[in-house]
């Protein structure tokens, strides 16, 4: 009975949040609700890390502290994105646990980390020029073709 009581919360849960939220990508549903192409691009990629695991690839997550590292010790390799990605919640943090308060963004909401960095990159870079070596992660085909099925 207990277990048929979580699931019937967890579900009200997710439709509430979907009512709620202007924008997002449902794990379980696999849809994307957004309202601009620069937020369809960002749900997008989230729908693509989720299907491929790319923001949890060890490779992604030593490119991003490469490319963090670089932005940080070199202000002229900076563009106008730089200071978020280099202050960027939740990413190095060894406690990335959601709930945990040990975890940079916790306090924040659960926002931060690498699943958002990686969508939160795409959404700055897609139709400029990614940062070198990041372009490598993204598959802006799929983007584009995706964009197209919302409308875009």
């Amino acid at each position: 009975m207990n277990r048929k009581i979580l699931l019937i919360l967890i579900l009200f849960s997710f439709i509430l949040s979907s009512c709620t939220q202007v924008a997002n990508y449902n794990i379980f549903t696999k849809k994307i609700v957004c309202y601009t192409k620069e937020i369809c691009v960002h749900e997008i990629a989230h729908k693509y890390d989720d299907e491929h695991k790319i923001s949890s690839s060890q490779k992604y997550r030593d490119f991003i502290a490469t490319y963090r590292a670089i932005l940080y010790l070199c202000p002229e390799c900076r563009d106008q994105y730089s200071d978020i990605i280099v202050f960027f919640p939740g990413i190095g943090s060894e406690s990335l646990i959601e709930g945990d308060i040990t975890a940079i963004d916790f306090w924040t909401g659960g926002w931060g980390g690498y699943d958002e960095m990686y969508a939160e990159m795409a959404e700055y870079y897609y139709g400029n020029d990614f940062p070198y070596g990041a372009e490598d992660f993204y598959d802006l085909e799929y983007i584009s073709n995706e964009l197209k099925m919302l409308g875009y």
